[in-house]
């Protein structure tokens, strides 16, 4: 890996969608085009990062009107995502689920005047959702929590939390072309890492047993399983398993979304 040293990015800032280049090691902090903070992350993800800066400096609160009008649209898709096959619900009242979930997220705004969101947006909005949707007391949605802090890589201050920053768009698909790619040692290496920390994690928060299921199902995700193993495997095991392994899956995608770049 030690062409990565010269080896030049280049991705779309969330916000204006630029294209910005750099050199590897010299990945700037704020668009260069548009001065967006945060611009590497999706597009909503970005939008809410920058809209939030305004908040914080300004207090006005036509910002957080701003921030809740851009939670509905990205709770909806992060709820029907969720969902998927497992539950159905009227359109209405997913709507106003999904309006109780952005109503409380927003609240914490107006409570705490040093409250703001450092990392995901995403990951909060989505634990908001699994009380409103699914009806869950928080306490027990803590005790089955992976442990998102620790960090993906030795050596690194990212941590699991922070590739939960979903957009729920078909462009955050990874490419299987990478895998055919001359850095696929690397890649499979840096995967086992991935995989052996979110399993430690796993069974240090939610025991053994959930640890070796979600390696299971990571295992057949990967080898790309069609829908009906998992709605077979989620019907035996309980669909618990497919609420944490959802943010499992996230984790992973962005994490070879991340290897890609």
């Amino acid at each position: 890996m030690e062409n990565n040293e010269k080896k030049q990015h280049i991705k779309k800032c969330g916000l204006c969608e630029k294209q910005v280049s750099w050199i590897h090691g010299d990945k700037p902090k704020t668009c260069p085009y548009c001065q967006a903070i945060q611009w590497d992350k999706p597009k909503d993800e970005c939008y809410l990062f920058n809209v939030q800066e305004q908040y914080i400096k300004t207090k006005d609160k036509k910002y957080l009107g701003d921030i809740y009008k851009r939670l509905l649209v990205y709770g909806t898709k992060m709820a029907r995502k969720m969902l998927g096959g497992s539950v159905r619900l009227d359109s209405e009242i997913l709507e106003d689920r999904v309006q109780d979930a952005v109503t409380q997220f927003i609240s914490y705004y107006l409570r705490r005047a040093d409250y703001y969101i450092t990392i995901s947006f995403g990951y909060q909005i989505q634990k908001a959702l699994q009380q409103t949707l699914y009806r869950k007391k928080q306490q027990d949605i803590d005790k089955n929590e992976i442990s998102y802090n620790n960090p993906i890589k030795s050596g690194e201050e990212k941590t699991f939390l922070d590739k939960i920053s979903e957009d729920f768009d078909d462009g955050n698909k990874y490419d299987n072309e990478m895998f055919n790619s001359t850095n696929k040692n690397f890649v499979i290496e840096e995967v086992s890492k991935f995989v052996d920390k979110v399993f430690n994690s796993i069974a240090e928060n939610r025991g053994i047993d959930q640890a070796i299921l979600s390696m299971v199902l990571l295992h057949h995700y990967l080898n790309k399983k069609k829908d009906g193993f998992f709605e077979d495997f989620y019907s035996y095991y309980g669909y618990d398993v497919k609420e944490n392994f959802e943010l499992e899956k996230i984790a992973l995608m962005e994490f070879l979304q991340e290897l890609q770049n």
